[in-house]
């Protein structure tokens, strides 16, 4: 006997489920859960399965479960908790293909991010002969923008504990299964949407006239990429970048024009980097679930690419991005297919549209400005002392509008930041360089009327900013020389010392 429950306003109520299959009974539903080697529903393999048998209103009515003995190592054993052992003497899929058969032919099939649990049935059904025909399937990941809005995660646990259910999912199948036929009972009987309900309730009315296979038709299998080697274990991970990401939508990463199928991979691939990671395991197996869910090449690069995006959009959300960061960045890209510096241009692309947002909200500055040059988006800035000014704020509003804080002075800074009380070595590279130094008061009334960076229409023939006259301290002989003032650069040695 197997027990869900489900904590409502008006208490919890117990659902007890006969385990006598109800063969005979008039169509309803059959929600199942797969545990399996791993992601790719080609070169992975089933290791169980549980299915439970609903009315048309989703009302328990019986389960059944298997453990499957794979023919291949277990792997992920950390998440289902299912080893090698465990499965040794268990049945092949291919031994209980007739009993999974005659419990699901007839039925609407329901599983939470359906896709991918029917790609792997599809493939182990395909194995042992048999074809899956195009059954109606409820994905209750699917339907929970239907009944269950506003959530900010539609994995089986967030949609269970939004309905006040308490148990937790264990990566068990009919564990699982039970949670999502929670779900299923909510979406058919609940009161947030009643037409979607009463659409959901004819799917096994639709079933029933679905023709299955009557023998064996050995359909074609598509080939995995994997050479099913035995995989080393996923080292851990210290990253930060994809563990933040990997709690966003699926919708949200790829836009709502995606396809379901396209949608089913994105939160495949989310779930993926919630450790910080993508193995080269994972990796493989991402190919071959492109594969089965017949996602195009260019089409999986394109999700790819829109992850790489957010993860710069999320490096840059501090108005900076760390070396820790850009490694991180690359580490995925490389992961994904991407070269070093395909990775480091997504971070330029989001730099250059944060650069030309925050330069679209420029002021004009004063008629009576006595501030000099402007602070322009892309400078390079260095603040010392400053403690008593408030050097972290200073530091802060500085990212957050585009402008580069750097830890020391050269040729390439355009300001210095000074409140007078340390005068080292910044302040002494500085004055050599002829860098401008200004205090935190008036660095803040620059920040205030940040410019636009200086566009290629702005720059002279040669490709230099026309700023007039600069004076410059040659380091060698110590002499003041002038020259014609470009953005840029600054020349270490007067005209003589070169």
């Amino acid at each position: 006997m197997g027990i869900f429950s489900r904590k409502s306003k008006t208490g919890v109520t117990n659902v007890t489920v006969e385990e006598d299959w109800p063969f005979d009974a008039e169509p309803g539903f059959v929600v199942f859960d797969i545990e399996t080697t791993g992601l790719s529903p080609i070169s992975d393999r089933m290791i169980e399965i549980g299915l439970i048998r609903t009315d048309n209103l989703g009302n328990p009515l019986a389960y059944w479960s298997s453990l499957i003995n794979p023919k291949q190592v277990v792997t992920a054993t950390e998440i289902h908790g299912i080893s090698d052992k465990d499965v040794a003497n268990s049945p092949t899929f291919e031994d209980v293909v007739d009993q999974v058969l005659t419990r699901i032919r007839g039925q609407a099939l329901s599983a939470h991010n359906a896709k991918f649990d029917t790609s792997f049935l599809r493939i182990e059904l395909a194995r042992a002969g048999w074809d899956l025909p195009k059954t109606p399937v409820l994905c209750t990941m699917e339907e929970s923008q239907n009944f269950i809005p506003g959530l900010s995660r539609r994995r089986l646990q967030d949609c269970t504990e939004a309905l006040g259910i308490e148990q937790a999912v264990e990566h068990r199948a009919l564990g699982d299964a039970s949670l999502a036929t929670a779900l299923v009972n909510f979406y058919l009987n609940g009161p947030t949407n009643r037409n979607r309900s009463q659409e959901l309730i004819d799917l096994p009315n639709i079933a029933k006239s679905v023709p299955w296979p009557p023998s064996q038709t050995f359909p074609k299998i598509p080939k995995s990429g994997s050479n099913q080697k035995h995989w080393a274990t996923k080292p851990p991970s210290n990253t930060t970048l994809m563990k933040t990401i990997s709690s966003m939508m699926p919708e949200d990463l790829l836009g709502e024009s995606a396809s379901k199928s396209e949608l089913t991979y994105a939160q495949v691939l989310l779930e993926a980097i919630e450790d910080g990671i993508i193995s080269e395991q994972e990796n493989s197996s991402l190919s071959d679930l492109a594969n089965s869910l017949e996602i195009l090449s260019d089409a999986q690069t394109s999700i790819h690419k829109k992850l790489m995006q957010t993860l710069a959009q999320e490096a840059w959300k501090d108005g900076s991005v760390s070396r820790a960061e850009q490694s991180e960045i690359v580490e995925a890209g490389k992961s994904l297919g991407f070269s070093d510096n395909e990775s480091k241009n997504f971070i330029k692309e989001i730099e250059d549209l944060r650069a030309s947002r925050i330069s679209a909200r420029a002021k004009e500055l004063p008629t009576d400005w006595d501030l000099g040059d402007p602070l322009r988006v892309g400078d390079r800035v260095v603040i010392t002392g400053c403690y008593e000014e408030g050097r972290y704020e200073l530091e802060t509003k500085s990212k957050m509008l585009g402008v580069r804080i750097t830890g020391s002075v050269s040729g390439k800074t355009n300001l210095l930041v000074s409140d007078g009380t340390i005068n080292g070595n910044k302040d002494a590279d500085a004055a050599k360089l002829g860098i401008r130094s200004v205090t935190p008061d008036k660095y803040r009334k620059l920040l205030d009327y940040i410019q636009p960076a200086i566009t290629v229409s702005e720059l002279s023939p040669n490709g230099e900013q026309e700023l007039g006259e600069e004076s410059i301290v040659c380091t060698k002989c110590t002499e003041t020389f002038t020259r014609k003032a470009t953005k840029g650069r600054k020349p270490h040695f007067c005209p003589s010392c070169r």
